[in-house]
């Protein structure tokens, strides 16, 4: 009796173990400057506003492709900057020519796309063809595509079913599918949650189905986030059989991880990377990311020094488009530069005052 009681002891002390994140400090690689102003490799912001807040100095999107080159979406300009890892403008992609066939003498759309009050989701596919998905008041408008050099793909166009209700998350497979997760305007809307809120289509645009999850690993297993364990932030993984999409209802269950949930509920997926590692970001300050083994099963917590910020007189606040992942599991943050260290996020800043800074960092 007393072995088995020994037994049952060990083997909980080795779940545990297992599941036990290792909490790691950030190396900083590097901190690079992007400027704000009217030239042709600066981010445009609205100039007639002489004082702005942070998040009004902060792009839509970022995304990083795996050459290196970071595209930061620059709306004023109707555009997407392209930098070389080393922060050497190269080229733009234009978004105005396709946002005008939006635009109509009675087209709704007008005043919200002239006066660059859309939004844009960046995403990369394994070619390294870009794709911006376009919304105005969280509903979906286009999805434009731009191949590797840079051109947009004109008769690129989503077929069959388009996203319905409010947009939440973008993502890219590797398996060469593209998720549109949605949110319906009901929570109530029983049906549509049932379908799936999850739009799929193949880098072609045709329509494949819906579904409930919007992340595919590397080793086509969808992965979901489990809202009925309310107090642990609980991952599921299911095996996806190949060129099928459906529910997970449907799906057979791989295995869950259930890992600590840090002070609030706002956790946001980041990304995978190239070793099949999952990424979350915590949406509160302290920054807390969150790297999900290849294993499923032990997971690490990268947690930001906001010492470093202060001593740097760099203002971040963590919000999913600040934070960007590239396939080698690197960490871009988009932060402002200050001249002041006890300026805050929630203060205003004149244009003379901040600088766009990149920073660069892994577990």
């Amino acid at each position: 009796m007393q072995n088995n009681i020994i037994k049952k002891i060990h083997l909980l002390l080795i779940v545990i173990l297992i599941n036990a994140p290792s909490i790691i400090s950030q190396k900083i690689i590097s901190i690079d400057e992007i400027k704000f102003g009217d030239n042709s490799s600066e981010i445009k912001i609205k100039q007639q506003v002489p004082s702005l807040q942070f998040s009004d100095f902060v792009p839509d999107d970022i995304e990083v492709d795996r050459f290196g080159n970071i595209f930061i979406v620059d709306k004023q300009n109707d555009r997407i900057l392209q930098f070389s890892s080393d922060f050497k403008a190269k080229q733009f992609l234009d978004m105005k020519e396709p946002l005008q066939r939006h635009i109509s003498s009675s087209n709704d759309f007008r005043y919200f796309i002239e006066n660059h009050l859309y939004s844009v989701k960046l995403e990369i596919d394994l070619q390294n063809n870009i794709y911006a998905l376009i919304g105005i008041n969280e509903f979906f408008i286009d999805l434009f595509k731009y191949d590797k050099t840079g051109q947009f793909v004109n008769d690129f166009k989503l077929n069959g079913d388009k996203p319905q209700q409010y947009l939440r998350d973008f993502f890219i497979s590797s398996q060469d599918k593209i998720y549109i997760n949605t949110f319906p305007i009901n929570i109530l809307n029983i049906e549509y949650l049932n379908t799936g809120q999850v739009f799929v289509y193949d880098l072609g645009g045709a329509f494949i189905g819906r579904t409930d999850y919007f992340i595919e690993d590397n080793d086509c297993v969808a992965i979901k986030r489990n809202l009925l364990n309310e107090s642990d932030f609980q991952l599921d993984f299911f095996l996806i059989p190949e060129s099928t999409v459906k529910i997970t209802d449907k799906l057979i269950l791989k295995s869950s991880l259930s890992t600590t949930n840090i002070n609030s509920k706002a956790w946001s997926f980041l990304g995978i990377d190239n070793h099949n590692r999952i990424y979350y970001i915590q949406g509160r300050m302290p920054l807390i990311i969150r790297r999900i083994n290849s294993d499923l099963i032990s997971y690490d917590d990268l947690a930001i020094d906001e010492k470093f910020f202060k001593s740097n007189n760099i203002v971040f606040k963590s919000e999913i488009k600040n934070v960007e992942l590239t396939k080698e599991g690197k960490i871009i943050l988009f932060c402002l530069k200050v001249n002041n260290s006890t300026y805050s996020c929630e203060d205003y800043f004149g244009f003379s005052e901040v600088t766009g800074s990149i920073v660069q960092l892994e577990f």
